[in-house]
Protein backbone atom coordinates (compact mmCIF):
# COMPACT_ATOMS: atom_id res chain seq x y z
CA UNK A 1 0.00 0.00 0.00
CA UNK A 2 1.02 3.59 -0.67
CA UNK A 3 0.34 6.47 1.73
CA UNK A 4 -0.42 9.75 0.24
CA UNK A 5 2.69 10.90 2.92
CA UNK A 6 6.60 9.99 3.17
CA UNK A 7 6.93 7.46 6.49
CA UNK A 8 8.90 8.79 9.20
CA UNK A 9 10.41 6.39 11.89
CA UNK A 10 10.57 7.77 15.22
CA UNK A 11 12.22 5.84 18.45
CA UNK A 12 11.37 7.93 21.14
CA UNK A 13 9.21 10.91 22.36
CA UNK A 14 9.59 13.67 25.29
CA UNK A 15 7.02 15.66 26.38
CA UNK A 16 7.98 18.75 27.28
CA UNK A 17 6.10 22.48 28.81
CA UNK A 18 6.84 23.13 25.27
CA UNK A 19 5.46 20.75 23.30
CA UNK A 20 6.23 17.45 21.98
CA UNK A 21 9.60 16.26 20.66
CA UNK A 22 10.10 13.32 18.58
CA UNK A 23 13.78 11.50 18.36
CA UNK A 24 14.00 10.55 14.78
CA UNK A 25 14.58 7.03 14.52
CA UNK A 26 18.99 6.19 13.50
CA UNK A 27 18.52 2.95 11.50
CA UNK A 28 20.08 -0.08 11.90
CA UNK A 29 23.87 -0.19 13.98
CA UNK A 30 26.01 -2.39 15.50
CA UNK A 31 27.54 -5.74 14.95
CA UNK A 32 24.25 -7.88 14.86
CA UNK A 33 22.37 -5.30 12.90
CA UNK A 34 21.53 -6.49 9.10
CA UNK A 35 19.29 -4.63 6.52
CA UNK A 36 15.78 -6.47 6.79
CA UNK A 37 12.91 -6.40 4.13
CA UNK A 38 9.69 -5.91 5.85
CA UNK A 39 7.67 -9.21 4.83
CA UNK A 40 4.68 -7.54 6.87
CA UNK A 41 1.83 -5.11 5.56
CA UNK A 42 2.16 -1.54 7.38
CA UNK A 43 -0.83 -1.19 9.66
CA UNK A 44 -3.97 0.62 7.63
CA UNK A 45 -4.51 3.95 8.70
CA UNK A 46 -7.56 5.84 8.92
CA UNK A 47 -8.91 9.67 9.48
CA UNK A 48 -12.38 7.29 10.98
CA UNK A 49 -13.26 6.83 14.54
CA UNK A 50 -12.12 2.82 14.19
CA UNK A 51 -13.51 1.88 17.45
CA UNK A 52 -16.51 2.55 16.59
CA UNK A 53 -18.88 0.07 15.02
CA UNK A 54 -22.84 0.33 14.73
CA UNK A 55 -23.24 2.69 17.42
CA UNK A 56 -20.74 0.84 19.90
CA UNK A 57 -17.66 1.76 20.77
CA UNK A 58 -15.00 -0.25 22.44
CA UNK A 59 -11.36 0.85 24.30
CA UNK A 60 -8.88 0.09 26.47
CA UNK A 61 -6.70 1.15 28.92
CA UNK A 62 -4.27 3.98 27.42
CA UNK A 63 -2.35 4.68 30.34
CA UNK A 64 -0.60 2.74 33.17
CA UNK A 65 -2.54 5.13 35.50
CA UNK A 66 -6.27 4.10 35.13
CA UNK A 67 -6.41 3.08 38.50
CA UNK A 68 -4.96 6.18 40.04
CA UNK A 69 -6.59 8.75 37.92
CA UNK A 70 -9.15 6.82 35.67
CA UNK A 71 -9.60 5.91 32.48
CA UNK A 72 -8.60 8.76 29.67
CA UNK A 73 -11.48 7.58 27.55
CA UNK A 74 -13.95 8.30 30.83
CA UNK A 75 -12.32 11.48 31.06
CA UNK A 76 -12.72 12.75 27.64
CA UNK A 77 -16.52 11.82 27.05
CA UNK A 78 -17.68 15.17 26.52
CA UNK A 79 -15.00 16.18 23.87
CA UNK A 80 -16.20 12.08 22.03
CA UNK A 81 -19.96 13.48 22.16
CA UNK A 82 -19.07 16.54 20.07
CA UNK A 83 -17.44 14.53 17.62
CA UNK A 84 -20.47 11.80 17.43
CA UNK A 85 -22.54 15.36 16.74
CA UNK A 86 -20.52 16.16 13.94
CA UNK A 87 -20.16 13.09 12.44
CA UNK A 88 -23.95 12.65 13.29
CA UNK A 89 -23.82 9.17 15.45
CA UNK A 90 -25.34 8.07 18.04
CA UNK A 91 -26.48 7.31 20.41
CA UNK A 92 -23.33 5.37 20.98
CA UNK A 93 -22.97 2.41 23.45
CA UNK A 94 -19.39 2.78 25.01
CA UNK A 95 -17.52 0.63 26.88
CA UNK A 96 -13.73 0.44 28.30
CA UNK A 97 -12.28 -0.46 31.51
CA UNK A 98 -12.17 1.23 34.61
CA UNK A 99 -10.87 0.27 38.36
CA UNK A 100 -14.05 0.00 41.14
CA UNK A 101 -13.04 -1.00 44.85
CA UNK A 102 -9.79 -2.71 43.68
CA UNK A 103 -10.49 -4.55 40.80
CA UNK A 104 -10.92 -3.72 36.72
CA UNK A 105 -15.01 -3.46 35.90
CA UNK A 106 -16.27 -2.72 32.14
CA UNK A 107 -17.76 1.03 32.35
CA UNK A 108 -20.75 0.53 29.97
CA UNK A 109 -22.86 3.48 29.26
CA UNK A 110 -25.55 4.66 26.27
CA UNK A 111 -23.71 8.22 24.93
CA UNK A 112 -25.88 10.43 23.65
CA UNK A 113 -23.99 13.20 20.98
CA UNK A 114 -23.67 16.63 22.08
CA UNK A 115 -22.96 19.94 20.47
CA UNK A 116 -21.30 21.80 23.83
CA UNK A 117 -17.88 21.35 22.93
CA UNK A 118 -17.87 21.18 19.16
CA UNK A 119 -15.59 24.47 18.99
CA UNK A 120 -12.62 22.30 21.01
CA UNK A 121 -12.37 20.00 18.51
CA UNK A 122 -11.24 22.68 16.25
CA UNK A 123 -8.15 23.51 18.44
CA UNK A 124 -6.50 20.44 19.69
CA UNK A 125 -3.99 22.48 22.46
CA UNK A 126 -7.26 24.13 23.74
CA UNK A 127 -9.06 20.95 24.25
CA UNK A 128 -6.10 19.25 25.99
CA UNK A 129 -5.88 22.43 28.33
CA UNK A 130 -9.70 21.98 28.73
CA UNK A 131 -9.26 18.46 30.03
CA UNK A 132 -5.65 18.24 31.36
CA UNK A 133 -4.57 21.45 32.10
CA UNK A 134 -3.29 20.32 36.06
CA UNK A 135 -2.24 16.77 34.99
CA UNK A 136 1.47 17.39 35.90
CA UNK A 137 0.32 18.31 39.05
CA UNK A 138 -0.29 14.36 39.24
CA UNK A 139 3.66 13.08 38.89
CA UNK A 140 4.30 13.22 42.50
CA UNK A 141 6.59 9.70 43.02
CA UNK A 142 5.67 8.69 39.58
CA UNK A 143 8.37 6.70 37.49
CA UNK A 144 9.43 9.46 34.60
CA UNK A 145 9.30 7.14 31.96
CA UNK A 146 6.22 5.93 32.50
CA UNK A 147 4.25 9.33 33.50
CA UNK A 148 6.00 10.40 29.56
CA UNK A 149 3.61 7.78 29.11
CA UNK A 150 1.04 8.72 30.40
CA UNK A 151 0.85 12.25 29.39
CA UNK A 152 1.56 11.19 25.86
CA UNK A 153 -1.71 8.79 25.93
CA UNK A 154 -3.40 11.66 27.43
CA UNK A 155 -2.34 14.13 24.19
CA UNK A 156 -3.02 11.22 21.59
CA UNK A 157 -6.57 10.32 23.03
CA UNK A 158 -7.49 13.78 22.93
CA UNK A 159 -6.17 14.75 19.78
CA UNK A 160 -7.28 11.89 18.07
CA UNK A 161 -10.71 12.81 18.58
CA UNK A 162 -9.67 16.70 16.67
CA UNK A 163 -8.53 14.47 13.89
CA UNK A 164 -11.54 12.44 13.36
CA UNK A 165 -13.51 15.59 13.65
CA UNK A 166 -12.01 17.58 10.96
CA UNK A 167 -10.78 14.62 8.33
CA UNK A 168 -6.82 14.37 9.89
CA UNK A 169 -4.08 11.93 10.68
CA UNK A 170 -3.68 11.88 14.24
CA UNK A 171 0.17 11.51 13.26
CA UNK A 172 0.28 14.97 11.42
CA UNK A 173 -1.70 16.71 14.65
CA UNK A 174 1.29 15.41 16.65
CA UNK A 175 4.20 16.41 14.25
CA UNK A 176 2.63 19.91 13.81
CA UNK A 177 2.80 20.44 17.33
CA UNK A 178 6.40 19.63 17.29
CA UNK A 179 7.39 22.38 15.01
CA UNK A 180 4.34 24.89 15.06
CA UNK A 181 4.36 27.33 18.13
CA UNK A 182 0.71 27.52 18.38
CA UNK A 183 0.50 24.06 18.99
CA UNK A 184 3.00 24.84 22.06
CA UNK A 185 0.79 27.28 23.98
Amino acid sequence: KTYPFPLHYYSDFKITPTGLQLTPHRGLSGPCSSPRSLQHRLPEISTELVSLKEDHMLRGSPSAFTRDFGNIHGRVTKLRQAVYFLKGFGPVLEEYPEWEDERVVWHKEQVYPSAELVELLQDPPAAYKYFFAEEHLRAKNQEPKTWQNHLFATKAVVYELCAIANGEYLLDYLLRESKDSRYKK
